[in-house]
């Protein structure tokens, strides 16, 4: 009997036996909104627990303890235990924040996923041919594991969370855009209320600190979602690259390489000073150059573009 290679994660996540792929991440949403409220809570008992000590501390009679003896016990409870409850509830916020915006962004792939859960391979495969993959060349026996009936349906909750990411990307980019605008439009209406222009230096001031915020957006979550989209892509083409990842959130390729955002003057300095560092993409293979901040604008960040330059 023929052993079919291994899927990539993407596939098994969401795969059962007796659930469709949107029934399982409806249930991971439910599981991850528990975790965030559970670490909300944790993070509550510890400030709770860290007032009961500070109450604690001032009820106890200092003479009471120098009397006793106790003094060194007392203190040292103090030391040990006052670190765990101040650094404990930072911990549980990051993690309960992580998990509820994983669920937020887990919930909009299952938004996606709703919309085209009835596709068929005609649709799936002309969706394919758009982003210039090739439907024939996709192992469809080891997609066969997880939709015997119709395996081409197995790519939908790759094809949603792919959609999700470019949706993203594109809010980015028209924020970009539009920022300016409405900027100008901000400086408009409050010399109206002011009843005299706004210096033009402190107009300038706002603007360069605007443009920048908008800068971080694109070289910090755009560009990283191009890149992990144009992941997606290949995942769907060779469904059995196991060594292909997304990871949730930062979007980084933590088995291809690394991204590096820069800010603005940072960005430009590299690529006007010599010798010129221009790099955005660096491989973990030390053979591989770099791919460069300008050659993924020069690709207009589309994933599509970016997939054969990736994954050559």
């Amino acid at each position: 009997m023929t052993v079919q290679p291994a899927l990539n994660h993407f596939f098994t996540d969401l795969s059962s036996p007796d659930k469709t792929s949107f029934e399982v991440l409806e249930g991971n949403i439910s599981n991850l909104k528990v975790k965030s409220w559970a670490y909300y809570i944790l993070e509550k008992i510890c400030y709770v627990a860290l007032l009961a000590l500070i109450a604690v501390v001032f009820a106890i009679s200092y003479n009471l303890i120098v009397l006793s003896g106790m003094a060194p016990l007392v203190i040292a409870g103090l030391v040990l235990t006052s670190p765990l409850l101040v650094i404990a509830p930072a911990k549980f916020n990051q993690l309960s924040n992580y998990y509820w915006k994983l669920s937020e962004q887990e919930t909009r792939v299952s938004k996606k996923l709703k919309v085209i859960e009835q596709w068929r391979t005609p649709q799936i495969e002309a969706f394919l041919r758009e982003q210039r993959l090739d439907p024939n060349a996709i192992q469809r026996q080891a997609l066969a594991e997880i939709h015997p009936s119709e395996p081409m349906q197995a790519l939908l909750p790759l094809i949603a969370r792919y959609q999700d990411m470019q949706e993203q990307i594109a809010t980015i980019m028209d924020h970009f855009a539009t920022a300016p605008i409405e900027l100008e439009e901000t400086f408009r209406r409050r010399e109206q209320e002011l009843g005299h222009p706004i210096p033009a230096q402190d107009k300038q001031g706002i603007r360069f600190q605007c443009y920048m915020m908008e800068w971080n957006e694109v070289e910090g979550r755009a560009l990283p979602l191009a890149l992990g989209a144009a992941t997606l892509l290949q995942i769907m083409q060779n469904p059995t690259r196991t060594d292909l990842d997304v990871a949730p959130m930062s979007f980084e390729l933590p088995n291809v390489g690394t991204c590096q955002p820069r800010n603005w003057a940072e960005r430009i300095f590299g690529k006007q000073s010599e010798p010129r560092n221009d790099d955005y993409f660096v491989f973990h293979d030390a053979q591989r150059p770099p791919i460069t901040h300008q050659q993924l604008i020069d690709l207009g960040m589309n994933s599509r573009e970016i997939r054969p330059v990736l994954y050559p």
